[in-house]
């Protein structure tokens, strides 16, 4: 079956991985939450360097890092990779070999292998994993069967300083 849905198009086997046709709103919202924040973020740093402020050493790449921690069928990192400007990487996480290849069918299928990385780890593994301050997230977004507070933990370490956190309790 083939659900569009913004920029997006996935193909979505029924029982391979979780799709929630409910939390569309959702989804929106959080694209428009970070296109914001990516704003906000570019102000702050050209108006730093316009006061000669700017980062000492080699300035960081330009663009942001997402995560997405549990990922079901990739369809919010397509979302973010093709709907958000200034997106350099997104990380489709999940802990399902199933919803891995999913994400993997519908990265190929929307084009956006040069963004989007499909992930097979545990949602607090990978968070761990990039807790130095080089290697943290500019956006974390998790969204789970369920309660987060199993992952808040992680996620609070593997969000950049200045970050964002964007948790949706969706099933609660």
């Amino acid at each position: 079956e083939t659900l569009r849905e913004g920029k997006a198009e996935v193909l979505h086997k029924r029982g391979e991985a979780f799709y929630n046709p409910a939390q569309v709103q959702n989804r929106d919202l959080s694209i428009a939450v970070i296109r914001e924040f990516h704003a906000l973020r570019e102000r702050e740093r050209a108006d730093l360097l316009a006061k000669g402020k700017g980062p000492k050493g080699t300035p960081p790449l330009p663009g942001m890092r997402i995560l997405e921690g549990l990922s079901a069928t990739g369809l919010r990192a397509v979302r973010y990779a093709k709907e958000i400007e200034g997106v350099r990487e997104v990380v489709a996480n999940d802990f399902s070999p199933a919803a891995v290849e999913s994400i993997s069918r519908n990265i190929e299928h929307n084009k956006v292998s040069d963004k989007v990385t499909a992930s097979h780890a545990d949602a607090n593994l990978i968070m761990y994993q990039h807790r130095e301050e080089a290697q943290r997230f500019d956006v974390v977004d998790l969204d789970p069967y369920g309660t987060a507070a199993p992952f808040l933990d992680a996620a609070v370490q593997s969000v950049a300083d200045g970050g964002l956190l964007a948790v949706t309790c969706t099933d609660l």
